[in-house]
């Protein structure tokens, strides 16, 4: 079944994509329903313009996905290396 709705990012109408806030490859589970061009342009950049503006206004829910990310140490290089030093995480080891 195809999922159309508003993207989280740019706000068209058109069919839907699932986009994990944290990217996949970086231990990310968490997801947003975006429109095919938003998701594959932002790939998995923390830079994105779309994707910084979108996190403004929605700081609990990546705070979220970064806390529930199935590796905690790629999520953590992957915030250091995008500059949001402000939402890394706390590793002992």
């Amino acid at each position: 079944m195809r999922h159309y709705g508003h993207c989280a990012y740019c706000g068209m109408y058109c069919r839907m994509t699932k986009e994990h806030v944290v990217p996949h490859c970086y231990g990310g589970t968490v997801k947003i329903w975006a429109c095919s061009d938003c998701n594959n342009s932002r790939g998995h950049s923390g830079r994105d313009a779309h994707f910084l503006k979108w996190l403004e206004s929605h700081e609990d829910i990546f705070r979220k996905a970064v806390k529930e990310s199935t590796d905690p140490l790629q999520t953590d290089r992957w915030l250091e290396l995008e500059g949001l030093d402000k939402y890394r995480l706390q590793l002992c080891f």
